[in-house]
């Protein structure tokens, strides 16, 4: 049997639900980060410059600065090159895609619990009337 909550009692359940919600959806945020960003560099910008797949053609001596890079295909790329410059564009999109389904997702689980509680509270209130009606002796 459940029992009807007070207002300060459900102002607290409302509050410990929320940190929950913040960080379940904070963790699933950042792996998905992470996973976006992957997907970014080795499906999408392709050109971007990394040690693994590509060859140094060019660099400053003294900061090490890479100027230009070539595939194992023997193209060169610059930093100068289209994919690599709209590769930070590419990433404020993920950003951007990120934190509007971050807020989406917050809210349906913020929603979903509420109605829950609600849903228990209208439960507790209507089961003696309930049992009343259905006694066993």
């Amino acid at each position: 049997m459940t029992k009807k909550l007070t207002p300060k009692e459900k102002s607290e359940a409302v509050k410990r639900i929320e940190r929950r919600v913040m960080v379940i959806v904070t963790l699933v945020t950042l792996a998905a980060f992470w996973a976006g960003l992957y997907a970014l560099q080795h499906w999408v910008f392709r050109d971007y410059y990394d040690p693994h797949r590509h060859v140094i053609v060019e660099q400053d001596p003294e900061t090490l600065l890479v100027y230009s890079w070539k595939d194992s295909e023997g193209h060169i790329f610059t930093r100068h090159s289209p994919t690599v410059r709209l590769f930070p564009y590419g990433i404020m999109m993920l950003l951007l895609a990120l934190m509007g389904m971050s807020a989406k997702l917050s809210s349906s689980l913020k929603q979903y619990y509420l109605s829950r509680l609600e849903g228990e509270e209208m439960a507790a209130e209507a089961e003696p009337a309930y049992a009343r009606e259905r006694r066993a002796f």
